[in-house]
């Protein structure tokens, strides 16, 4: 068995292998069933949208399509307009992330 530090690498590892295992067969999962939700969201649109309403109710159920307005900074024309303001306020950040790899 290979210790290092009094560190037991081998069941270490193989925790972090199950952990993975586990992480890809959720992440799959839950990629089809978003897949899922998209398909049935489409159908709940094409009623609304054949009735030519906003929103419907069924028993606890409401659906309907909402507008909503968000305000966002075109930093193309800051960039363009103002060079020296968007220059200034620029911030490059660098970051850090543990990668675990499965070789072979």
């Amino acid at each position: 068995m290979a210790k290092k530090n009094d560190v037991d690498l081998e069941s270490l590892t193989a925790q972090m292998d199950d952990v993975k295992d586990t992480i890809a067969r959720l992440k799959y999962e839950l990629k089809e069933a978003e897949k899922k939700e998209s398909k049935l969201q489409l159908v709940f649109e094409s009623l609304l949208t054949n009735l030519n309403v906003e929103e419907m109710t069924h028993g606890i159920y409401s659906w309907g399509f909402v507008e909503k307005t968000t305000n966002r900074l075109n930093q193309g024309k800051i960039k363009e307009d103002y060079p020296d303001v968007y220059q200034a306020c620029y911030l490059p950040s660098t970051s850090k992330t543990f990668k675990f790899k499965i070789n072979g």
